[in-house]
Protein backbone atom coordinates (compact mmCIF):
# COMPACT_ATOMS: atom_id res chain seq x y z
CA UNK A 1 0.00 0.00 0.00
CA UNK A 2 3.15 2.14 0.60
CA UNK A 3 3.96 2.89 -3.08
CA UNK A 4 0.38 2.79 -4.14
CA UNK A 5 0.01 5.81 -1.76
CA UNK A 6 3.10 7.39 -3.66
CA UNK A 7 1.99 6.59 -6.66
CA UNK A 8 -1.29 8.67 -6.35
CA UNK A 9 0.73 11.39 -4.49
CA UNK A 10 2.46 11.84 -7.22
CA UNK A 11 -0.66 11.89 -9.74
CA UNK A 12 -1.57 14.98 -7.33
CA UNK A 13 -4.57 13.19 -4.73
CA UNK A 14 -4.27 15.12 -1.69
CA UNK A 15 -6.33 15.50 1.15
CA UNK A 16 -10.17 15.09 0.84
CA UNK A 17 -9.35 14.27 -2.81
CA UNK A 18 -11.52 10.94 -4.03
CA UNK A 19 -10.04 7.80 -5.94
CA UNK A 20 -12.26 5.78 -7.92
CA UNK A 21 -12.00 2.09 -8.00
CA UNK A 22 -13.43 -0.11 -10.07
CA UNK A 23 -11.77 -3.82 -10.00
CA UNK A 24 -13.45 -7.44 -9.01
CA UNK A 25 -12.06 -8.71 -5.69
CA UNK A 26 -8.50 -8.53 -5.52
CA UNK A 27 -5.83 -8.34 -3.53
CA UNK A 28 -4.71 -4.42 -4.67
CA UNK A 29 -8.84 -3.22 -3.72
CA UNK A 30 -7.81 -3.55 0.25
CA UNK A 31 -4.09 -2.27 -0.86
CA UNK A 32 -5.77 0.84 -2.29
CA UNK A 33 -8.23 1.41 0.40
CA UNK A 34 -5.35 1.55 2.55
CA UNK A 35 -3.18 3.75 0.90
CA UNK A 36 -5.63 6.39 0.13
CA UNK A 37 -6.16 6.28 4.11
CA UNK A 38 -2.30 7.05 4.91
CA UNK A 39 -2.54 10.03 2.47
CA UNK A 40 -5.93 11.55 3.41
CA UNK A 41 -8.13 10.77 -0.01
CA UNK A 42 -10.91 9.09 -0.13
CA UNK A 43 -11.31 5.41 -1.43
CA UNK A 44 -14.82 4.97 -3.77
CA UNK A 45 -15.10 1.87 -4.97
CA UNK A 46 -17.50 1.34 -7.73
CA UNK A 47 -19.94 -1.70 -8.19
CA UNK A 48 -17.87 -4.32 -10.62
CA UNK A 49 -21.14 -4.64 -13.24
CA UNK A 50 -22.15 -1.83 -14.77
CA UNK A 51 -23.47 -0.36 -18.07
CA UNK A 52 -22.24 2.77 -19.32
CA UNK A 53 -25.40 4.83 -17.95
CA UNK A 54 -25.00 3.14 -14.71
CA UNK A 55 -20.99 3.74 -13.99
CA UNK A 56 -21.35 7.79 -15.64
CA UNK A 57 -24.20 8.14 -13.17
CA UNK A 58 -21.88 6.79 -10.36
CA UNK A 59 -18.70 8.35 -11.50
CA UNK A 60 -20.94 12.28 -11.78
CA UNK A 61 -21.76 11.45 -8.03
CA UNK A 62 -18.45 10.12 -7.32
CA UNK A 63 -16.34 13.25 -8.76
CA UNK A 64 -13.25 11.36 -8.22
CA UNK A 65 -9.85 13.01 -8.75
CA UNK A 66 -8.67 9.55 -9.99
CA UNK A 67 -9.38 6.72 -11.55
CA UNK A 68 -7.94 3.32 -10.88
CA UNK A 69 -9.73 -0.22 -12.83
CA UNK A 70 -8.75 -3.58 -13.99
CA UNK A 71 -8.24 -4.29 -17.33
CA UNK A 72 -11.53 -6.53 -17.18
CA UNK A 73 -14.06 -3.33 -17.15
CA UNK A 74 -11.89 -1.31 -19.81
CA UNK A 75 -14.62 -1.79 -21.93
CA UNK A 76 -17.04 -0.08 -19.80
CA UNK A 77 -14.33 2.70 -17.99
CA UNK A 78 -12.54 3.53 -21.64
CA UNK A 79 -16.37 4.87 -23.35
CA UNK A 80 -17.37 5.95 -20.32
CA UNK A 81 -14.87 8.99 -20.11
CA UNK A 82 -14.42 9.64 -23.27
CA UNK A 83 -18.41 10.47 -23.68
CA UNK A 84 -18.20 12.46 -19.77
CA UNK A 85 -14.73 14.17 -21.22
CA UNK A 86 -13.22 13.09 -17.66
CA UNK A 87 -10.03 14.96 -16.98
CA UNK A 88 -8.84 13.55 -14.20
CA UNK A 89 -5.89 10.42 -15.04
CA UNK A 90 -7.16 7.09 -15.45
CA UNK A 91 -5.00 3.98 -14.50
CA UNK A 92 -5.17 0.65 -15.70
CA UNK A 93 -4.45 -2.52 -13.65
CA UNK A 94 -4.25 -6.49 -13.92
CA UNK A 95 -3.38 -6.44 -18.14
CA UNK A 96 -1.71 -8.90 -19.15
CA UNK A 97 1.87 -9.17 -19.15
CA UNK A 98 3.81 -7.81 -22.20
CA UNK A 99 0.84 -5.94 -23.04
CA UNK A 100 0.16 -2.20 -22.57
CA UNK A 101 -2.86 -0.12 -21.77
CA UNK A 102 -4.60 2.23 -24.63
CA UNK A 103 -2.96 5.60 -25.25
CA UNK A 104 -6.20 6.61 -22.90
CA UNK A 105 -5.42 5.13 -19.91
CA UNK A 106 -1.71 4.89 -17.97
CA UNK A 107 -0.20 1.63 -16.76
CA UNK A 108 -0.69 1.58 -12.92
CA UNK A 109 0.90 -1.83 -12.87
CA UNK A 110 4.58 -0.33 -14.26
CA UNK A 111 4.15 3.28 -12.13
CA UNK A 112 3.62 1.58 -9.24
CA UNK A 113 6.54 -0.21 -9.63
CA UNK A 114 8.62 2.54 -9.82
CA UNK A 115 7.61 3.71 -6.14
CA UNK A 116 9.24 4.09 -3.56
CA UNK A 117 8.08 1.21 -0.77
CA UNK A 118 8.68 3.47 2.14
CA UNK A 119 5.95 4.79 4.35
CA UNK A 120 4.60 8.30 2.41
CA UNK A 121 4.49 11.65 4.45
CA UNK A 122 2.28 11.44 7.50
CA UNK A 123 -1.06 12.98 7.20
CA UNK A 124 -3.12 14.14 10.44
CA UNK A 125 -6.82 13.12 9.93
CA UNK A 126 -9.42 13.75 12.25
CA UNK A 127 -12.04 11.13 13.18
CA UNK A 128 -14.45 12.72 10.92
CA UNK A 129 -12.65 13.11 7.64
CA UNK A 130 -14.11 11.07 5.15
CA UNK A 131 -12.56 7.56 4.56
CA UNK A 132 -14.90 6.38 1.95
CA UNK A 133 -17.29 7.14 -0.51
CA UNK A 134 -19.94 4.98 -1.63
CA UNK A 135 -22.63 4.60 -4.01
CA UNK A 136 -26.16 4.13 -3.79
CA UNK A 137 -29.43 4.47 -5.66
CA UNK A 138 -32.56 7.15 -4.38
CA UNK A 139 -35.99 6.60 -4.52
CA UNK A 140 -35.98 7.38 -8.16
CA UNK A 141 -33.24 5.18 -8.73
CA UNK A 142 -30.58 8.12 -8.84
CA UNK A 143 -27.20 7.45 -7.98
CA UNK A 144 -26.12 9.44 -4.97
CA UNK A 145 -22.57 9.16 -3.00
CA UNK A 146 -22.63 8.20 0.66
CA UNK A 147 -20.01 9.57 2.79
CA UNK A 148 -18.44 6.75 5.45
CA UNK A 149 -16.21 8.70 8.06
CA UNK A 150 -13.27 6.78 10.10
CA UNK A 151 -15.54 7.47 13.08
CA UNK A 152 -18.17 5.39 11.07
CA UNK A 153 -16.14 2.34 10.59
CA UNK A 154 -15.32 2.32 14.33
CA UNK A 155 -18.81 2.83 15.57
CA UNK A 156 -19.82 0.31 12.71
CA UNK A 157 -17.58 -2.46 13.60
CA UNK A 158 -18.11 -4.81 16.92
CA UNK A 159 -15.66 -7.54 16.82
CA UNK A 160 -17.75 -9.21 19.48
CA UNK A 161 -20.90 -9.28 16.86
CA UNK A 162 -18.93 -11.32 14.53
CA UNK A 163 -16.56 -13.34 16.36
CA UNK A 164 -13.79 -12.60 14.45
CA UNK A 165 -9.90 -12.63 16.22
CA UNK A 166 -6.40 -12.28 15.51
CA UNK A 167 -5.23 -15.04 12.92
CA UNK A 168 -8.53 -15.87 11.30
CA UNK A 169 -9.37 -16.42 7.82
CA UNK A 170 -12.14 -15.03 6.13
CA UNK A 171 -14.02 -15.85 3.15
CA UNK A 172 -15.28 -13.21 1.35
CA UNK A 173 -17.46 -14.34 -1.08
CA UNK A 174 -19.04 -10.60 -2.32
CA UNK A 175 -17.76 -7.54 -3.79
CA UNK A 176 -15.39 -5.39 -1.85
CA UNK A 177 -17.35 -2.36 -3.19
CA UNK A 178 -20.93 -2.39 -0.68
CA UNK A 179 -21.46 -0.64 2.46
CA UNK A 180 -20.87 -4.10 4.42
CA UNK A 181 -18.52 -5.10 2.74
CA UNK A 182 -15.98 -2.19 3.21
CA UNK A 183 -17.13 -2.09 6.96
CA UNK A 184 -16.34 -5.89 7.52
CA UNK A 185 -12.95 -5.58 5.33
CA UNK A 186 -11.65 -2.61 7.97
CA UNK A 187 -12.51 -4.26 10.85
CA UNK A 188 -10.62 -8.34 9.67
CA UNK A 189 -7.50 -5.67 9.17
CA UNK A 190 -7.74 -4.03 12.36
CA UNK A 191 -8.04 -7.26 14.23
CA UNK A 192 -5.16 -9.06 11.92
CA UNK A 193 -7.18 -11.41 10.50
CA UNK A 194 -6.97 -12.47 6.88
CA UNK A 195 -8.97 -12.45 4.24
CA UNK A 196 -9.68 -14.88 1.30
CA UNK A 197 -10.87 -13.43 -1.72
CA UNK A 198 -13.74 -15.05 -3.98
CA UNK A 199 -15.41 -13.78 -6.65
CA UNK A 200 -18.26 -15.80 -7.19
CA UNK A 201 -20.37 -17.21 -4.43
CA UNK A 202 -19.65 -19.06 -1.31
CA UNK A 203 -18.82 -22.14 -2.89
CA UNK A 204 -16.86 -20.42 -5.61
CA UNK A 205 -12.86 -20.67 -5.78
CA UNK A 206 -10.76 -18.52 -3.88
CA UNK A 207 -8.60 -16.37 -6.13
CA UNK A 208 -6.59 -14.80 -3.79
CA UNK A 209 -5.27 -14.06 -0.28
CA UNK A 210 -4.82 -10.87 1.99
Amino acid sequence: SNAAAHLLLALGVAKGDRVAIMAPNCTLLPALYIACHKIGALAAPLAFLMDLQQLAGQLAAVQPSVVVFHCSVADTILPTAQVLGLPMPLLQFGHVKGSVPDGTAQDWDMLVAQQSSGPPPPVLADANDGAFVLTASDAAGMPRALLLTHRNLLLFDDPSEVQMVTGDTVLFSFGLYTPEAVIFAMLAFRLGAHLCLSRGGAGAEIVEEV
